[in-house]
């Protein structure tokens, strides 16, 4: 597992520095849908590269997420280089 200093906040007091073990890294692609296990990401302005950078939104121009439409997070996002695919997740395949 990687490991990363970190500088943590106690409730009281000023911050001190905490090892901190990463195990695993998700990158969620579009906004509200599932996500991806990824062995590395880039840090950008916006935070990871390829997370949530894209959303769904309704005909209106609204954006739709998890708290309105929970199924949401049954389709799995994937992104490369040249293409965003979504796909029904497994337990949303025998939904009907």
């Amino acid at each position: 597992s990687a490991r990363a200093a970190l500088a943590l906040f106690p409730p009281r007091g000023r911050p001190r520095l905490g090892l901190v073990v990463l195990r695993a890294i998700h990158v969620y692609p579009v906004k509200s849908l599932g996500g991806c296990a990824v062995a590395e990401a880039e840090v950008d302005a916006l935070g990871l590269v390829d997370d949530r950078r894209f959303l769904v939104v309704d005909p209106a121009g609204r954006f739709l997420t998890q708290r309105t439409l929970p199924r949401m997070a049954l389709i799995a996002a994937r992104l490369d280089a040249t293409t965003l695919t979504l796909s029904p997740s497994a337990p949303f395949r025998g939904w009907r």
